[in-house]
């Protein structure tokens, strides 16, 4: 998901994203939806805001 959320924010479309990833687009569109469910934003608009304005989102990464 968040190699998919990382090339969204670049700008990619579902497409882009789905070949640079040896994904299926319908595969991109289930973890955006689970992306979009996980940063609490309605669309992929708001998602875009959101990037644009706090930069990159990565995964918290537990210590152990």
């Amino acid at each position: 998901e968040w190699d998919v959320l990382e090339l969204f924010g670049d700008g990619l479309s579902t497409a882009e994203i789905a070949r640079r990833l040896d994904l299926s687009q319908v595969t991109v569109r289930r973890h955006m939806s689970a992306l979009l469910h996980k940063l609490e934003v309605s669309s992929r608009e708001e998602a875009r805001r959101l990037i644009a304005q706090h930069g990159p989102i990565h995964p918290r990464r537990s210590s152990g």
